[in-house]
């Protein structure tokens, strides 16, 4: 069978009833044995995942022991609320409605959110809108990085791409409404002795597209073996309004609309999943690519990514913090700077800042750092603000490429030539 055939066979042609009716009868079986709870939360965001679960938990227990939390916020796009209620009004689902911004003003998210984003774009106010971009793996060759987009009230855009410390500073602030929301999601669950349902699909659960303790968190998942496409699928039977079918996925977690290929992955959703399909399934390259219209060394990229994805996000459900060396730390002078010392001092930053110092692991002069699973897409901006401040380099957005930093090897030529740039 060819990969189309599959595909086609697996997303298409499934039998609806029945997955509706053995996904319904896990919930019960669950809620029964296991939870001895009495009905299902759902955190209602007008998105198709967390309708289609919604229907899903109507279809196991009944719409009555089903109850909906509507939480906008400040931020939230406008129908955000209106698609909410939709929803659950088709249903007929009783909500609970927690605007969730007075809880992040307590935390101080915004001026949080605002100071790092000022650090970037200094003119940025709390009346412009904005949101992370990243760099497209198709059309670019770089490793991936982020920028951030903001629009002024006047309707000018400004781009800019986000340092380390900037980033990290606006992921950990976002992140808050994740928690927040899970958070009120657990609250009503003790109170009505209710389990908590996450609303993942199998493309986010499987490339870790989910806050630790946010949304990742739920006593069950009952979409999470489910592709995104085949999730659209299950939603037409289920009778999902079609104004929510037709949504094109966002994230809704920054002000300014933000789509979930533009923020996370490679490429929009149906295509993401072929690709994870593929792999899943073990077929090759040269057949997956002539099915997304890309070339080989794109497909192979996106491959790739899925990889890198699994092995730096995968939910391990330890509760320990994972911290870099800064660079001043690593300061000293470096004027007869060699090959060989490169790789080395880098090498020692590697393991004390990704490996936490222990001999887990040998860091190999030649392997990918990306494929063996050693740093990730923030890890790359750490990895080139230590390389900045360590060995006084300064580099450019075109010379972020795997063949400058993916590799012990790589590293040691590309800083060794550019030693003579000025400091960051």
């Amino acid at each position: 069978m060819t990969l189309a055939e599959a595909f086609h066979r697996e997303m298409e042609e499934f039998d609806a009833a029945a997955l509706v009716a053995e996904v319904s009868g896990r919930i019960r079986e669950i809620l029964i044995h296991r939870l001895k709870r009495r009905g299902i939360i759902v955190g209602l965001s007008g998105g198709i995942d967390s309708s289609v679960t919604a229907a899903l938990a109507v279809e196991a227990v009944g719409n009555r022991r089903v109850v909906a939390i509507l939480m906008p916020e400040r931020h939230s796009s406008p129908d955000t609320l209106e698609m909410s209620q939709l929803v659950a009004h088709h249903f007929k689902i009783p909500t609970e409605h927690e605007d969730i911004t007075a809880i992040l003003e307590a935390v101080r998210f915004y001026p949080r959110y605002s100071q790092a984003v000022q650090q970037v774009i200094p003119g940025y106010r709390d009346s412009w809108t904005s949101k992370i971009v990243r760099t497209n793996i198709i059309e670019n060759k770089s490793l991936a990085l982020f920028s951030l987009v903001a629009r002024s009230p006047d309707g000018t855009v400004v781009e800019e791409r986000l340092p380390l410390h900037a980033y990290l500073q606006i992921v950990a602030a976002t992140n808050f409404k994740q928690r927040i929301r899970k958070m009120m999601e657990y609250y009503y669950a003790d109170r009505f002795n209710f389990a908590v349902a996450g609303t993942p699909n199998r493309l986010e659960y499987d490339q870790g597209f989910f806050v630790k303790q946010g949304d990742g968190a739920a006593d069950l998942k009952p979409i999470a073996h489910l592709y995104k496409t085949q999730v659209y699928k299950l939603a037409e039977y289920l009778g999902i309004p079609d104004t929510i079918r037709n949504r094109p996925p966002t994230t809704d977690t920054y002000s300014m609309p933000q789509s979930q290929d533009e923020f996370y992955f490679s490429l929009p959703y149906r295509q993401m999943d072929l690709c994870l399909f593929a792999k899943n399934k073990g077929f090759a390259v040269e057949e997956t690519m002539e099915l997304l219209g890309l070339t080989a060394e794109q497909t192979q990229r996106v491959f790739d990514d899925i990889d890198t994805k699994r092995s730096t996000t995968r939910y391990g459900g330890d509760t320990g913090d994972w911290s870099f060396v800064t660079g001043e730390e690593w300061m000293k002078d470096t004027m007869d700077l060699k090959f060989a010392d490169v790789k080395d001092q880098t090498r020692e930053y590697i393991r004390d800042a990704f490996l936490l110092g222990t001999g887990y692991m040998d860091v190999p002069d030649n392997g990918s750092l990306l494929e063996l699973g050693i740093i990730d897409s923030t890890g790359v901006l750490e990895l080139m603000q230590f390389l900045c401040d360590k060995f006084g380099i300064q580099i450019e957005d075109e010379e972020i490429l795997p063949e400058n930093l993916d590799s012990l090897e790589n590293i040691g030529r590309f800083v060794v030539s550019k030693k003579s740039d000025l400091s960051c």
